[in-house]
């Protein structure tokens, strides 16, 4: 019920923790603390109460040891007429004072015992009197009234030893009543302490056994329901309650159904995907995979689950295709590649994979995207491009001399040597662009081949400026070239100077009349970097990477108004990249401002 009540108010798990483990026990404990004190201070008033009466008894007794000593005195003296007994006998009426006044200072706060001293008071007085009397009919000579007081003070001492007797009886009563008093709180005491002992110690182990119950249990449900969330199922229902635990499970029940629109999503997504989705088990087996399937390998999924993936992939590519998957889960890292698989009707389909090995799940996760089109559409791409540039560069090459001819004859008339020119410079750019289109098409289809041999790299910079500086002096552009000493480099050299012409004239054809051009060489211990610098408008940042694809130019008027066809710095990259190389572009500062380029290729002095 407490449990219960606990659970309704808004307490928070470390409230219920102090309430329930600390708390109670404490007031339970106080309880028992307060019964024990209240006995120990009876007790204490009983033993205060026993030994009252031990003093009063004592000094009673004291007093009429006195009064006896008292009389013999007297009675000595008066036998013996002897003048020393008097300083024992003044000596003793002191001490019978004192006893008195004791006594009156016990029983002050007693009215029984208080009138029993009175009693005793008066009759201790009137044999003192007597005695007095009787002394003094001695000291007279009067033998008979001497002997007369003796006797009344005998009368008197008896009553007096009987007053005292009743009192030191009644002392004894008390102490007997006290001490069964005393022998009673004892006992209740320990028995209190044995109980409360007990009790405190069930009730700590019940209390920490159903706090721990309901924390346990609550704590279960939250264990459980993460279960029951992968696992898919309905959750428990949501626990009451506002504290951490509370908290916890309204918050697991928001990021439950998170993850459940997350992954309902992900299902659409994967179930609509054009891709083909798929896991493989350790054992080469498909796991799981998407619709897809049907539509790429021409099997659905209630078919491929449990077919090893070697069974659908075409004989000659299995061996490839395993030591892919191989690599894939040694390196644990996205593995990509082609192979071909045989479809349900028969027919091969290229597909690209992308697979990437859980340890955790044990699981090849795989991508395949039906690459058969698209490969298609390249072989005939390049089978166009290798028929139309075979058809075209042989005639271009005839115009050209035949152009080349007929301007050397000299001047014609109606400005026809100024169309023969403007004949003569399309027909080498079209060329141009036959060998661009040639050169992609072999780097492309891995047919570019590298003649690599030892080549100097000063007269690799000297036959480029050659090339480039009759373009340079019609654009007004100044060609300086910044090298030290002579480097040989093992590498294609008329690759190389394919690329720094391309450089060159790129250079030159963004720059300002009157601006240079500069080509630095840089010797980097095992690299050697070349770098051709402009004063033109520079490359913007988002377009640096970019530029060296193909047909990207960084402003698309530049094709009519530069020309060009977008290819030289991807053919560029992909020379320097066959080398083992890189290539890039900076922009020039100067003052904080971009005032040019810097493009630049570093390749290695030695191949591997």
């Amino acid at each position: 019920m407490a449990r219960d009540y606990l659970m309704k108010i808004n307490l928070t798990l470390s409230f219920k923790t102090l309430i329930q483990l600390v708390a109670i026990p404490l007031a339970i404990e106080l309880s028992f603390l307060g019964a024990v004190s209240v006995l120990v201070k009876r007790a204490e008033l009983a033993t205060m109460a026993e030994g009252h009466a031990c003093d009063v008894t004592t000094h009673a007794n004291a007093l009429l040891r006195l009064m006896v000593e008292v009389g013999a005195t007297g009675v000595m003296y008066h036998l013996s007429q002897s003048a020393g007994y008097h300083p024992k006998y003044q000596a003793l009426s002191d001490q019978i004072e004192k006893e008195s006044l004791a006594i009156e200072d016990l029983v002050k706060d007693s009215p029984p015992e208080r009138d029993s001293y009175r009693k005793m008071r008066l009759l201790n007085d009137e044999c003192m009197s007597r005695l007095k009397s009787a002394q003094n009919f001695l000291s007279q000579g009067d033998t008979a009234g001497a002997m007369k007081a003796f006797a009344e003070m005998q009368a008197e001492s008896a009553r007096l030893f009987e007053v005292t007797d009743q009192l030191i009886a009644q002392q004894s009563v008390i102490r007997k009543t006290v001490g069964e008093a005393e022998q009673d709180y004892l006992e209740k005491l320990n028995l209190l302490l044995l109980i409360g002992t007990t009790f405190s110690i069930i009730v700590v182990c019940l209390v920490a056994t159903s706090f721990n119950r309901s924390t346990s249990t609550r704590l279960g449900v939250l264990i459980d329901n993460t279960m029951r969330l992968a696992a898919r199922r309905p959750l428990h229902p949501q626990l009451g309650g506002t504290d951490e635990i509370a908290q916890l499970d309204k918050f697991f029940r928001v990021m439950a159904l998170s993850l459940e629109e997350s992954v309902c999503k992900e299902t659409a997504a994967v179930n609509n995907a054009l891709d083909v989705i798929c896991t493989i088990d350790g054992e080469g087996k498909i796991a799981a995979i998407n619709p897809s399937s049907l539509k790429v390998f021409g099997y659905g999924p209630e078919d491929m689950l449990g077919t090893r993936i070697s069974q659908i992939v075409y004989r000659e590519d299995v061996a490839q295709t395993l030591e892919n998957i191989s690599q894939a889960i040694g390196q644990k890292a996205v593995q990509t590649f082609e192979n071909r698989i045989v479809r349900c009707n028969g027919t091969l389909a290229d597909i690209s994979w992308s697979v990437y090995w859980s340890p955790d799940e044990k699981s090849l996760f795989c991508m395949a995207s039906d690459i058969t089109e698209r490969k298609e559409m390249d072989r005939i791409k390049r089978e166009f491009i290798a028929l139309v540039s075979d058809d075209l560069k042989a005639p271009l090459i005839a115009i050209n001399d035949a152009l080349s001819r007929l301007g050397a004859r000299g001047h014609m008339a109606d400005g026809g040597d100024n169309k023969v020119r403007v004949a003569e410079d399309n027909v080498k750019r079209l060329i141009g662009l036959v060998n661009n289109l040639l050169d992609i098409e072999q780097m492309e289809s891995g047919k570019l081949e590298l003649h690599i041999a030892p080549a100097s790299m000063s007269a690799i910079i000297e036959r480029s400026v050659r090339s480039i500086l009759g373009f340079a002096q019609q654009s007004g552009v100044r060609v300086d070239v910044q090298s030290g000493s002579d480097v040989t480099i093992q590498a294609d050299e008329e690759k190389l100077v394919q690329v720094l012409v391309n450089l060159l004239s790129n250079a030159i054809k963004f720059s300002p009349k009157e601006a240079s051009v500069a080509v630095i060489v840089q010797d980097e211990s095992d690299w050697l970097k070349v770098m051709v610098k402009d004063e033109g408008r520079g490359v913007p940042d988002d377009l640096k990477e970019a530029i060296f694809e193909r047909f990207k130019q960084v402003d698309a008027s530049d094709e009519r108004v530069k020309g060009g066809s977008g290819l030289g710095l991807a053919i560029c990259k992909a020379i320097v990249e066959q080398h083992g190389g890189s290539i890039g572009v900076e922009s020039n500062m100067v003052n904080g401002e971009k005032t040019g380029s810097n493009f630049w290729f570093r390749v290695p002095r030695k191949l591997n």
